[in-house]
């Protein structure tokens, strides 16, 4: 039995696939030939239709756009829509902060330098944002990357991965675009579009995919978590030598 997801030929008496951990004996879903999300099979370098098109096609469509991923080894497309979505949706989540901050009850002086504050975050921003989205796209892929070769999913190369976070990051991002509960929704939008994504993308089962999304979010913690342990063993050191003195 061959399995739909890898091609690896099984015995029949497989449940699931010894090579990728699919389930065996379930409907093979046709693949076509790959195909870009839209903004990718556009020419130009930007399309206003073809990015809320691709941002449909993500947040809805998961599945299919990225079980019919483009895998070349071209970025530029997925890294710049990462970073258009990421920087816009940071600016909005940045406006609504200040926006609450800025209608606070106070003196009128108070209400000015809140408002003046509020245009001179959102520019900090803007510029900075691009930048930090860039770091963070290549880091954290790399790192996606990496757990999927530890669990035995990644079946494509690094690209496949990269194209899966770009593309979740800047729809998810413009989640942020609702006041409050946008940020909330975008966090759980993200987990459920990436670990599609990289099934999908790389033809390999969910569990793999889902422990490579879950094991950098574990190593974060853990790290937050020593650093934390850290600093209050060095604070209670340090107020014991003081009271020492």
């Amino acid at each position: 039995m061959v399995c739909h997801f890898c091609g690896m030929e099984n015995s029949a008496h497989n449940a699931a696939c010894f090579n990728c951990g699919a389930e065996l004996g379930t409907a093979v879903v046709p693949v076509g030939p790959a195909i870009a999300p839209d903004w990718e099979a556009k020419t130009g370098i930007f399309s206003i239709p073809s990015f809320f098109i691709t941002i449909q096609e993500v947040l809805f469509s998961p599945s299919h756009t990225f079980r019919n991923l483009n895998r070349d080894s071209a970025l530029f497309k997925a890294f710049l829509f990462g970073i258009i979505g990421s920087t816009i949706g940071g600016a909005f989540s940045t406006l609504w902060q200040g926006v609450l901050r800025t209608f606070n009850l106070g003196p009128d002086n108070a209400f000015i330098a809140r408002y003046l504050g509020t245009w001179a975050d959102l520019c900090v921003v803007v510029f900075i944002m691009p930048f930090c989205v860039a770091v963070a796209l290549f880091a954290l892929s790399g790192l996606l990357h990496l757990c999927l070769t530890i669990t035995g999913g990644a079946t494509q190369g690094f690209a496949s991965t990269f194209k899966v976070l770009a593309y979740a990051q800047g729809a998810t991002a413009l989640l942020s675009v609702v006041p409050v509960c946008g940020v909330i929704a975008a966090l759980f939008w993200w987990l459920y579009i990436m670990i599609t994504g990289l099934k999908e993308a790389h033809r390999t089962s969910t569990m793999r995919a889902l422990v490579a999304v879950v094991l950098p979010v574990a190593l974060c913690c853990a790290c937050a978590t020593a650093a934390a342990l850290t600093l209050v063993v060095s604070g209670v050191g340090l107020v014991k030598g003081l009271l020492a003195l």
